[in-house]
């Protein structure tokens, strides 16, 4: 799916959710998107780069630096009022709902933590590349990258977990400084890190995402039940994907 109906699918299950619920959502990008937070500069965007890959651009509802999906499943949560976990902080509910995603990567074997600290060492546009508090690891390596927002309809959510990493891709679409995206993803390569190399053996989207699955549903004590959207929730789909998160009004314009 392109990056500007991913995006819209997100805002519309977090304003039509039932309340008091928890919807889960995993999904991949097709082309590769590169989104950008919320209040992210679009001038950091090298579009040459971006349009040489066949890339998309899109720009998310939550705050963060920039990512580019790619090799990945991305993950989505929302919760609804008056769901408990609201009654949180954001950084406690947050790190609350990364232990499913914890706890969803040791059941394949990925030898995961939730960081809690701060590292700053590299300055960069590119949220992968910049570990913060919030950063999932394995083997002292950023895996995956995660984002949350709070509005009136209740929590969102969203992150990726990289299956595979191009680095050099990551900073080439990043940086319009062609030395400067090399330095930057050199020193990268010991800050990133991916599911299939941490594992050491190649495994495929459907098992990851069966795993994250079982993750949350273990750390929450809850099941899961397949939702079936209708035609009235396409129409929002459609709507937004249309007139925010394809405009460039919504995607160009910080």
């Amino acid at each position: 799916m392109r990056g500007a109906r991913n995006m819209a699918y997100d805002e519309v299950m977090l304003k039509t959710a039932p309340p008091s619920s928890v919807t889960l959502r995993t999904y991949t990008w097709d082309p590769a998107c590169l989104s950008l937070g919320c209040f992210q500069k679009y001038s950091e965007v090298n579009l040459e780069k971006i349009k040489e890959n066949g890339f998309d651009v899109v720009r998310r509802s939550t705050g963060g630096r920039a990512v580019l999906h790619d090799k990945e499943l991305t993950y989505s949560i929302v919760i609804t009022p008056p769901h408990e976990i609201l009654n949180m902080n954001v950084l406690d509910s947050y790190y609350l709902l990364c232990e499913g995603i914890v706890s969803g990567l040791n059941f394949l074997g990925v030898n995961a933590a939730l960081k809690k600290g701060d590292d700053r060492e590299l300055s960069t546009p590119s949220c992968f590349a910049a570990p913060t508090f919030n950063d999932i690891e394995s083997g002292g390596r950023k895996l995956v990258g995660s984002a949350q927002m709070r509005a009136k309809e209740g929590l969102l959510q969203h992150g990726s977990i990289l299956l595979d990493v191009d680095i050099k891709k990551l900073f080439d679409v990043v940086s319009k400084d062609e030395n400067q995206s090399s330095r930057l993803a050199e020193a990268a390569k010991a800050k990133i890190t991916s599911v299939n190399e941490q594992l050491g053996f190649r495994i495929g989207l459907e098992q990851l995402k069966e795993n994250i699955l079982n993750g949350f549903s273990d750390s929450f004590s809850v099941g899961f039940e397949e939702v079936t959207l209708d035609g009235d929730f396409f129409a929002k789909v459609d709507d937004l994907e249309k007139n925010k998160y394809n405009s460039a009004v919504w995607t160009e314009n910080r």
